[in-house]
């Protein structure tokens, strides 16, 4: 009996030890087991963090292949949109269009416009425009892309105008801001803009043409034509005639046919480069335009300003305004004008033609002997309004031809402004029949001692005061009616006066001659104001009295001088008779004019 129960117990202690054992290498064999499977998840973690930076750095490259048959890396798949076969790629969960991201951050615009010179003469042989909320090209590029010739700027940038182009009314206006990446474009036809608003270009880069975002014109049409446009701007754009080529204008501002108003555009440190047969910048009627610290380096005109399209333009896509419209107020802050004799220049630098009110300050023009400003008048009579202030011109500043009846500059403003012309006759307005007519000349200065000449015609109810150049301006005034004349004794000469009382001259050292109204008997003396230092007596002065009141108690009268000294001179009042009028009632006019 006790041998039984031994054997019971030996046999339950050796299933134990057996399960415990067993237990064991259960234990022992999950714990390897667990350890491995850690070290693979190390390893795939690793390779899946190298797979995920390399991914990313591969979605920030510029790429250039067809998507119809290249991915961007391993992995990819292609599904259709409605621009075409486009790459897709997982990226944080989310289903990416990544076809031809581009390395640059994304822009504030609408659509980013880039190319690639493919034959290194620095023109652009290819032109993407690239959707910059989708990501992908929407337009360009090798494989033509939205069905548009890559190899055509002129083609890729209408596309992207026209799919921002919605409706306003009988016109457009732009949806969106297009962005140009710096290098050459080259626009084999015209920019469409006509009748479209709120067109936004900005370039890349600024101050000149190096570095910067450039369209070169290669036609002999326009380069941009924004006929009936308004409110568009543009930065730092540089607007260049393509070698061979020469077109009408770089750009066309104007009315359309119906006549409605346009303009109200800005340019921001843009160029306009090169040369053009009408002007770089055509503007027939388009108003309140901005041009601010832009540079013209033109071999013809820069700029046309003109109310009745007297060169003739016409819009190559609607039709143009005709007649007379309104021109006024285009504005040139900080702008340079340059015209180097290696171009062989020629002409005027701004063709004014009507219109006015336009503003030029602080600005640089250089041109030797051409003249910056030319006015036609040919369908107009006057140019109203122009004032030019705190500006530099080395260079002749305005010319106009004879007229065969009255025409008028009319109230012109040139004021604090320098004048550095190396050949004679700045302004040029000693021409029959022509006025300058309630303008103001004040502030003005020879710079170098040059010889500075203002001729005028006519001069009528203005004021013209050179009198703070340190070196002389010559004055010539054919006419001088009812003005006020400032400058050097020696340089100042005026042919005629209109007998009229409110003429004033005056020079630099001294008031050699005045004139004024007074009511007087006889007798009395009248203080004439010439300078105290010419000594006036009746040898070297001339008095001229004439009579308001020609008849007093129904008797003529007589007046006349009968003394003069260096502040006073004595009027004699009589009657035919010879009485003299104590009455201090007879109205006269008089001039003093100092005469050696």
């Amino acid at each position: 009996m006790n041998d039984t129960k031994m054997a019971d117990h030996s046999r339950h202690e050796t299933k134990t030890k057996t399960l415990l054992l067993t237990l064991l290498a259960l234990l022992t064999l999950t714990a390897t087991t667990l350890t491995y499977q850690i070290h693979t998840l190390k390893e795939e973690n690793q390779t899946l963090t190298q797979k995920l930076t390399t991914l990313e750095e591969k979605i920030k490259q510029h790429y250039t292949g067809n998507p119809f048959t290249t991915a961007l890396y391993p992995g990819q798949f292609q599904a259709e949109n409605i621009t075409g076969m486009h790459w897709y790629t997982y990226l944080s969960g989310q289903l990416l269009n990544r076809t031809d991201v581009i390395a640059y951050p994304e822009q504030t615009a609408t659509f980013i416009i880039f190319g690639k010179d493919t034959d290194g003469d620095g023109v652009y042989d290819i032109v993407y425009a690239k959707n910059a909320t989708g990501g992908q090209i929407q337009y360009g590029g090798e494989w033509d892309a939205g069905g548009v010739d890559g190899a055509n700027a002129s083609a890729v940038i209408q596309a992207a105008i026209n799919a921002l182009k919605k409706s306003y009314g009988s016109r457009y206006k732009l949806t969106g801001k297009i962005f140009f990446r710096a290098g050459e474009y080259e626009l084999k036809t015209p920019l469409n803009l006509a009748n479209i608003y709120n067109v936004h270009f900005e370039g890349e880069g600024s101050g000149n043409d190096v570095g910067q975002t450039q369209f070169l014109v290669a036609t002999n049409s326009i380069g941009l034509d924004l006929t009936g446009a308004r409110f568009c701007t543009f930065k730092n754009i540089v607007f260049k005639t393509q070698e061979g080529y020469t077109p009408k204008a770089l750009i066309l501002l104007a009315r359309d046919e119906t006549g409605a108003s346009a303009g109200e555009h800005a340019f921001y440190r843009c160029v306009f480069y090169g040369d053009a047969e009408y002007g770089l910048v055509y503007n027939y009627g388009s108003e309140i335009d901005m041009f601010r610290d832009c540079l013209f380096f033109s071999k013809r005109r820069a700029v046309v300003l003109t109310s009745s399209n007297i060169l003739g333009i016409t819009s190559p896509y609607v039709t143009i305004a005709s007649g007379s419209q309104s021109m006024l107020q285009n504005f040139f802050d900080g702008c340079v004008f340059y015209r180097p004799e290696s171009t062989s220049p020629t002409g005027e630098t701004i063709l004014l033609d009507g219109g006015g009110h336009h503003v030029f300050t602080k600005c640089f023009a250089g041109g030797g002997t051409l003249y910056f400003f030319k006015i036609d008048f040919t369908n107009v009579n006057s140019v109203f309004g122009v004032m030019v202030r705190e500006s530099n011109f080395e260079t002749r500043f305005l010319t106009v031809d004879a007229q065969t009846e009255t025409k008028w500059i009319v109230a012109w403003r040139i004021e604090n402004c320098y004048f550095a012309d190396t050949d004679g006759i700045t302004i040029d307005c000693n021409k029959e029949n022509v006025l300058f007519h309630y303008g103001i000349i004040k502030g003005c200065k020879n710079l170098w001692n040059n010889n500075c000449e203002f001729q005028f015609w006519r001069v009528y109810r203005s004021i013209i005061d050179v009198g703070e150049s340190y070196y002389p301006i010559a004055l010539t005034i054919n006419v001088l009616d009812s003005s006020r004349v400032r400058g050097w004794k020696d340089y100042t000469t005026i042919t005629s006066q209109v007998t009229r009382p409110l003429n004033k001259i005056e020079y630099v050292d001294a008031i050699v001659e005045n004139s004024g109204t007074a009511t007087v008997a006889n007798g009395e003396y009248i203080t004439h104001g010439l300078a105290s230092s010419l000594n006036i007596g009746a040898s070297n002065s001339t008095v001229l009295i004439t009579p308001y009141t020609t008849t007093y108690d129904g008797v003529p009268v007589v007046v006349g001088c009968d003394f003069v000294n260096a502040t006073h001179f004595r009027v004699s009042v009589y009657w035919v008779n010879g009485t003299a009028i104590s009455d201090d009632a007879i109205q006269i006019w008089w001039q003093v004019k100092y005469t050696s």
